[in-house]
């Protein structure tokens, strides 16, 4: 629910992460709640009008870099928190938008490449 919060209101302020999945995103927790930080910022963009084309692809792969853990109802759950005022089948559309373009990157989180990465170097 925090994370689709972050993401919705950097789209609604304008910006865009051009490289945005789960490895260029920190998370503090405090308290009860989390604080989400971009990293990677050579890659923020704030374009003069907002595009859907780049944030549907921003969604997209960070939804391929999410662990296989987190299931259907979770990525479902953050579509609703991200676009709350969408109707359902708008929500449903976005969805479908999404896994296609997750579908077409043919990537997925792999587990431990990040530790491999750091412990032998880039692949």
């Amino acid at each position: 629910d925090a994370l689709a919060a972050f993401l919705r209101s950097l789209h609604a302020r304008g910006i865009e992460h051009r490289d945005l999945k789960g490895s260029n995103l920190l998370v503090r927790e405090r308290g009860d709640a989390f604080q989400f930080f971009l990293v990677h910022l050579a890659e923020v963009r704030f374009p003069r009008r907002a595009r859907e084309g780049p944030r549907l692809q921003a969604r997209a792969q960070l939804n391929a870099s999410m662990p296989l853990a987190v299931g259907r109802g979770e990525r479902l759950r953050f579509l609703v928190r991200y676009a709350p005022d969408a109707s359902r089948a708008e929500r449903a559309r976005l969805f479908r938008a999404i896994d296609r373009l997750t579908r077409a990157r043919k990537c997925v989180w792999d587990p431990g490449y990040a530790g491999r990465e750091l412990a032998d170097g880039p692949r």
